[in-house]
């Protein structure tokens, strides 16, 4: 099975999805770069934003043992920006960090998306294709280097009720909990938690999901995403991608 880039880019901007189509936001005409098995991704009541808190170096200790290629029809990184080999880097390790990722002997695909009318920073996508039904992808600030989102689809292959679970917005202490333990154990937000909230929720393949943000004392927010069929984490999105929503979202408002 095969991860598309495109539709990793419609679930990762669903709440700027609610102005533009994801195409728009990402300032590029994405070809068809993969097969289309999750063409059918569809959400519901679902807001993603992203934040940031691990940063990585090229000193730190860590073993290249993934091949990485740009994907065909990918614009061209501008000369300000890092390289796709050191984004790729700091994805990965944030897989391995949340996820357990392994990285060994796997490709790693890059796409760079550049700052143009609907884009407030660049960005580098990476993914994994899928393999034992598992996809993992990630987005990078092209200019920072920090981590933007680390995330993963998980197939399934059963048949789940994927409807919308009108009990949720008002009661999920459960995955509030969840949120509050992953949130600390991976140190998401630098500070302590002020809020944790229900989101939204939908779904992507056969797997139904939830969405849970937080903010710190300080500000910062992150969002995560839950599998509702076994309650595995799907997302972890951090604060810089929020705040670039919201400029997008203030941009579009004032046109």
């Amino acid at each position: 099975m095969k991860f598309n880039v495109s539709d990793f880019k419609k679930e990762v901007f669903g709440a700027a999805a609610t102005i533009m189509s994801f195409v728009t936001v990402f300032c590029v005409a994405v070809p068809s770069v993969k097969a289309a098995e999750l063409s059918k991704v569809e959400y519901v009541d679902t807001q993603y934003s992203f934040a940031q808190n691990a940063q990585y170096t090229a000193n730190d200790n860590f073993e290249v043992n993934y091949k990485t290629v740009m994907e065909e029809g990918s614009p061209l990184p501008d000369k300000n920006v890092i390289s796709m080999e050191e984004a790729a880097k700091v994805g990965v390790k944030d897989l391995i960090r949340i996820f357990n990722f392994d990285a060994k002997d796997k490709t790693v695909n890059m796409w760079y998306c550049p700052v143009g009318e609907t884009c407030v920073s660049s960005e580098w996508i990476g993914n994994i294709d899928f393999d034992n039904n598992v996809a993992y992808y990630f987005t990078v600030d092209a200019v920072t280097g920090k981590i933007s989102a680390t995330c993963r689809d998980i197939v399934l292959n059963k048949n789940v009720n994927k409807g919308f679970d009108g009990s949720l917005p008002n009661n999920c202490e459960e995955y509030k909990e969840l949120a509050e333990k992953v949130i600390k154990q991976y140190k998401i937000l630098s500070s302590d938690i002020k809020s944790i909230e229900y989101e939204g929720q939908g779904y992507a393949n056969d797997n139904p999901d939830i969405q849970i943000k937080a903010k710190d004392i300080d500000g910062n927010e992150t969002q995560l995403s839950f599998s509702r069929y076994d309650k595995k984490l799907l997302q972890v999105c951090y604060d810089n991608w929020v705040k670039n929503v919201y400029l997008l979202e203030e941009k579009y408002e004032n046109n």
